[in-house]
């Protein structure tokens, strides 16, 4: 393996409670990497480079998740992406 190789992950979370869980892409430093994000009424996928997502959520928990971001969604609102806001 790349001595400059890392493995990265990526949450999301929606009110703080993480919705899915992107873990293990392989990254050497420098490198980007294509992110997928499909969010229905009922569902959502979050994919790279072929590595699928998991959510610890029941799906009654993630329905009532979902149902929260489609209100957040018709509102204006600031979103952040990557670190502390």
């Amino acid at each position: 393996m790349n001595s400059n190789m890392t493995t990265q992950g990526l949450i999301l979370a929606i009110e703080n409670v993480i919705v899915y869980k992107l873990e293990g892409l392989a990254l050497c430093a420098g490198d980007k990497a294509p992110i997928q994000l499909i969010v229905t009424k009922d569902r959502i996928v979050l994919e790279s480079s072929g590595v699928v997502g998991s959510s610890p959520l029941t799906s009654l928990e993630m329905a009532e998740l979902l149902s929260k971001l489609d209100k957040y969604m018709h509102m204006p609102g600031l979103t952040y992406l990557g670190g502390i806001p």
